[in-house]
């Protein structure tokens, strides 16, 4: 009789030790599909940012030296104009672009934002001065114009 008692102990530990091998396998499966899913999405945020930026269209915009092809950033916002638009498609044609980095401060991460404007026939461009402390307020107040348009 003790024989069965204690083979049936041995078979109770070797199962605990196979069910505890199956489930830290599987946690540290899980927590590594994050990890490449997360990696996926860097890739292709910072994938489509730089195809954007190559495709830079410089769109001259009439500043306080003359004509300069238009290209606005700070620290936590960047605004260009792009011919390869990622919100409105490939047929869209040239349209101005606005990257923000964005804090949630729940968590206290950062995203980014992306707003796309279309360009049209008019020139939406002519309250921006290059290179000049305003001209980040002059694009947002040029933005809200498009808009309402």
């Amino acid at each position: 009789m003790v024989e069965v008692v204690i083979s049936l102990t041995i078979v109770a530990l070797v199962v605990t030790i196979i069910f505890s091998m199956l489930k830290l396998s599987y946690s540290s499966t899980n927590k590594g599909e994050k990890v490449i899913a997360h990696s996926q999405h860097e890739r292709i945020s910072h994938t489509t940012i730089l195809r954007q930026l190559s495709s830079y269209y410089p769109y001259p915009v009439e500043g306080n030296k003359g004509k300069a092809p238009f290209f606005v950033g700070s620290a936590n916002e960047i605004y260009f104009t792009t011919s390869y638009p990622v919100v409105f498609g490939s047929d869209a044609g040239v349209v101005l672009t606005e990257y923000k980095v964005i804090k949630d401060d729940e968590d206290k991460s950062f995203g980014i934002r992306i707003s796309e404007y279309l360009i049209t026939n008019e020139d939406v461009f002519d309250a921006f001065s290059p290179n000049s402390e305003e001209a980040v307020s002059k694009a947002l107040g040029a933005l809200a114009k498009l808009e309402a348009n």
